[in-house]
C-alpha cells in the first residue's frame, strides 16, 4: 500500500477502516486510538494510530515506551527530558530526510505526538516494559504554566499539546 499516492479523502477512508477492523478505541486521557495487542507482567504492547484532532497530549510515564511508525503521515514528537532539554524527533519512513522508524521515550521524559503539517494519519506501535499500568500514566495540565514559562519559544506548541 503506497499512502503517498493517496490523497487525503482516501487516507481518511483507509484511517476509518483502520479503525474499525482492528476495533480500536479512543485514548481519551492522552488522545489518539489503540488497540492493546499483548500484556504480560513484564511488557505491554499497543498499536497506536493519531489523526490531525486526536493527537497524542502531553504526558509522561515512569518507564521507558518505545515508539515504532508502521505507515501513514510523518510524526512529530516533542520530548522534554528530566533535566528540561527540549528535543523534536520525526518519525516516519523517509529516512533520506531524517525520519525515524523507532524511537525510545526514555522514562520520566514529557513526550507528545502529533501529525507533520497536511497529515491525514499515522499508524504507530508502542512498548512498554514494565507493562503500561493506567495510574503511572501522568498529565501536563498542572504543569502547564511552569512549561510555557521555561519554553516561551514553544508557547503555541504547547498550548495545542497540553
Amino acid at each position: 500500500m503506497n499512502i503517498r499516492s493517496m490523497n487525503n479523502q482516501q487516507k481518511l477512508k483507509l484511517c476509518r477502516e483502520l479503525i474499525r477492523e482492528y476495533k480500536m478505541k479512543p485514548l481519551t486521557f492522552e488522545g489518539g486510538f489503540y488497540l492493546e495487542t499483548f500484556r504480560s507482567d513484564t511488557c505491554s504492547s499497543i498499536l497506536f494510530l493519531i489523526t490531525r484532532q486526536n493527537f497524542s497530549r502531553l504526558h509522561r510515564l515512569p518507564t521507558a515506551e518505545i515508539y515504532n511508525f508502521y505507515f501513514g503521515d510523518p510524526v512529530n514528537m516533542i520530548n522534554i527530558a528530566g533535566n528540561g532539554k527540549l528535543s523534536f524527533i520525526k518519525l516516519g519512513d523517509n529516512f533520506k530526510t531524517g525520519e525515524k522508524f523507532q524511537h525510545v521515550v526514555p522514562g520520566g521524559c514529557w513526550q507528545a505526538s502529533y501529525l507533520s503539517e497536511g497529515g491525514v494519519f499515522a499508524m504507530m506501535g508502542t512498548i512498554m516494559a514494565p507493562a503500561f499500568k493506567i495510574g503511572d500514566f501522568e498529565d501536563a495540565t498542572k504543569y502547564k504554566q511552569i512549561m510555557l514559562d521555561n519554553y516561551p519559544d514553544c508557547n503555541k506548541l504547547l498550548e495545542k499539546l497540553i
